[in-house]
């Protein structure tokens, strides 16, 4: 009896073990269920962020496109400036130069001494009109702006 009854442990402890290992086997499936679900959860992430990254690349080189574009257009903006300052500041220095020349010429007009000499200068300049009549301009140079 005793060899049955050493029979019927070892039959038992079998049976427990398979038991044991059975949960143990349906715990690790459960761990991988677990772990393949976050794994997917990982790849539809990892899609979605590839998908943005994709955008984002879009849009960048969009906006690149935009921004040569735009600095382009304000280079050409930039040289049309400058040669506008340019022709004005000439043009006033021109002016500016022509204003003194003129007024240059009046001051040394006015001077006691050449006042006598500047009246008879304008005598032979005092022209007639079409009517016959004595025909004199005394605009000062200086006065225009």
């Amino acid at each position: 009896m005793a060899a049955d009854g050493g029979c019927g442990e070892s039959v038992d402890h079998y049976q427990a073990e398979v038991e044991r290992l059975t949960r143990e086997l349906a715990e690790a499936n459960r761990e991988k269920i677990r772990a393949a679900e976050c794994g997917l959860v990982v790849l539809e992430e990892n899609q979605t962020l590839k998908q943005q990254y994709l955008e984002l690349e879009t849009e960048q080189d969009a906006l690149k496109q935009e921004l040569e574009q735009l600095q382009e257009g304000t280079s050409g903006m930039d040289g049309l400036r400058r040669e506008m300052l340019r022709v004005w500041v000439a043009a006033l220095g021109s002016r500016h130069h022509h204003r003194a020349k003129v007024c240059g010429r009046i001051h040394r007009v006015d001077t006691p001494a050449a006042h006598e000499e500047n009246r008879a200068r304008q005598h032979h300049k005092t022209k007639t009109n079409s009517a016959g009549y004595l025909k004199h301009t005394s605009a000062h140079p200086c006065s225009l702006s």
